[in-house]
């Protein structure tokens, strides 16, 4: 059995109390919502809605293995950490924000990867724009997203703070509904934010995120000093806030959407170069490098699967689609009619393997760090906590 596939079955069984959105449904429980989920293992929801001001820092791209792996041993995050979560599938930002700011999996929300397959052609979502000229514009977006804003079924004011460059993005105005938008410049004016909302006399309910990890990890690689001192920098500065935060009623909570794992030379193929595969699609891949949605030609289906499992399973594993949903991969009880937007097969990646289509006008993403997939270090995300009342 591949590799992979023995990791389908535990990731759907983790939205039972230690999955990414276990995590969302403590704080919609805690604030005058219902979830539809438990909450997360190792945060009670009692104890955090007697908490006057909560906030959800995300840092994009630490996963837990990675901070088990280069963050100080004895340092803040780590005296602080309750344990590990797993994120949602795909492994990827798109996916597990849309998560966190829905409160449901990424199989009833709707989006499903960076680049999916829409009736108006392939689209990239966080760019709100489709990845070739198709002649259409960008859909609705009460077309791409199907989840209502979890910020419209809490009862405290509701905060979304991140650089300054993403506030006004479609992404983002959908997710944060009708909380207060926030941006920053740098990472220091981000934490203080969260130390001006954290004195107001109001509850509170605050999603801030910052990028830097993920992207130092897709240039320079997880294991690189750029990533780790970004890393020791961060936490430093994370510490720092709590100090001014003692004596005030909050409860900072510190995740990840996802972790990430470095690809290198042979590990990193381009389908132009797997000509035989290629010729089986109907269109671009779409989905991430660690796990690629295809549109398969209708009467080749089987020579594809065939090459898959006799020519490619050292560096792939192919699933139908309707079988990913089924069970669980994209999270309980899906919405079948989202399956076209992932194609006929999804191609989950062995190992750190990378599969990638460079379309005209593009050129070779040159990536170290990648996520998406279904490895441990791109599953798992941490559970940080700090109580300062």
């Amino acid at each position: 059995m591949s590799a992979v596939q023995d990791r389908i079955a535990p990731l759907a069984a983790s939205y039972g109390g230690g999955n990414l959105l276990n995590l969302i449904a403590s704080f919609e429980n805690a604030s005058g919502g219902s979830s539809a989920f438990a909450n997360a293992d190792g945060l009670d929801a009692a104890a955090l809605a007697e908490q006057q001001h909560i906030v959800l820092l995300l840092l994009d791209g630490m996963g837990d293995l990675l901070l088990q792996r280069y963050a100080r041993t004895d340092g803040f995050f780590n005296r602080h950490r309750k344990g590990a979560l797993s994120s949602v599938f795909p492994t990827t930002t798109s996916a597990a924000i849309s998560a966190l700011m829905t409160g449901h999996p990424p199989g009833q929300h709707g989006v499903l990867a960076w680049h999916m397959h829409l009736a108006s052609g392939l689209f990239t979502t966080l760019l709100w724009r489709h990845r070739q000229q198709t002649g259409q514009s960008a859909p609705r977006e009460s077309e791409v997203f199907k989840a209502e804003p979890l910020f419209n079924r809490i009862h405290r004011d509701g905060y979304q703070v991140q650089p300054h460059f993403l506030v006004d993005s479609p992404f983002s105005r959908r997710h944060r509904g009708r909380a207060r938008a926030f941006g920053a410049q740098n990472f220091n004016e981000l934490l203080g934010q969260i130390n001006h909302i954290s004195q107001g006399p109001k509850p509170t309910f605050s999603y801030v995120y910052w990028p830097e990890l993920d992207s130092l990890g897709h240039k320079h690689g997880v294991a690189s000093r750029e990533w780790r001192d970004a890393l020791n920098r961060i936490e430093r500065s994370i510490e720092q806030l709590t100090h001014k935060l003692q004596g005030r009623p909050v409860t900072l909570v510190i995740t990840a959407d996802h972790g990430m794992v470095d690809a290198h030379g042979g590990q990193c193929a381009n389908i132009a170069d797997l000509p035989d595969l290629h010729a089986c699609l109907d269109a671009p891949l779409a989905g991430e490098p660690r796990a690629a949605f295809c549109r398969v030609k209708t009467e080749r289906l089987d020579e594809f699967d065939a090459l898959c499992r006799e020519r490619y399973a050292d560096i792939l594993h192919a699933l139908p689609v309707a079988d990913a949903f089924q069970r669980g991969l994209f999270g309980p009880d899906p919405d079948h009619s989202l399956e076209p937007r992932a194609g006929d097969r999804l191609l989950l990646m062995q190992d750190k393997h990378t599969l990638v289509e460079v379309l005209p006008g593009e050129t070779l993403p040159a990536m170290v760090g990648v996520h998406g997939g279904l490895h441990p270090d791109e599953i798992a995300i941490p559970l940080i906590t700090v109580d300062t009342a």
